[in-house]
């Protein structure tokens, strides 16, 4: 049976790397679990922390190696690692397990009215919440933000604008 991580209040030092008063400086960087070690570092603009106990971001593609670590993280509890980066700050590294997937419901759709205020073509294929396992300050922060194409079709919800535009099928 799978044990789910206790849910504990976030650090005040996360948060306020989150706060939107300095958000506009923090790189968010994201790893999850491979086979062996973790992917590359993806870059995540959506990280937020909407209950304060939780952090919460929307996957754009699911079928990406990003994707599959995701569900390896939750599946078979492997922890990855999320860089909070700031310039002139200190970097944090949090030790993360993903702690549910998100398809539909007030969570997702908060997130994805934030996105799509920003970017009315906006889309997630998923929203994630993780929670933070440990986390430490550090000088060390990953390179490169890599942008992966997914495998096979786009993933869109169907309220995508795209979506709105074509014809609607007739039964």
């Amino acid at each position: 049976m799978m044990k789910l991580p206790s849910i504990r209040p976030l650090d005040p030092d996360i948060l306020k790397m989150l706060e939107s008063s300095s958000r506009q400086g923090t790189i968010p960087l994201i790893q999850m679990p491979e086979k062996e070690g973790l992917t590359r570092p993806y870059f995540c603009p959506s990280l937020t922390a909407l209950d304060h106990n939780l952090l919460v971001f929307g996957l754009p593609q699911e079928r990406t190696p990003l994707g599959r670590g995701l569900v390896r993280g939750l599946w078979f509890g492997r922890p990855g690692k999320l860089w909070l980066s700031s310039p002139g700050q200190t970097s944090l590294s949090l030790d993360v397990l993903p702690f549910r997937c998100l398809l539909a419901g007030p969570v997702f759709a908060r997130l994805l009215n934030q996105a799509r205020s920003e970017d009315p073509a906006a889309d997630f294929g998923s929203v994630w919440e993780l929670t933070v396992l440990d986390f430490e300050e550090t000088d060390c922060v990953p390179e490169g933000i890599p942008q992966e194409a997914p495998d096979g079709e786009p993933e869109f919800h169907l309220d995508h604008p795209s979506l709105l535009a074509r014809t609607p099928i007739k039964y």
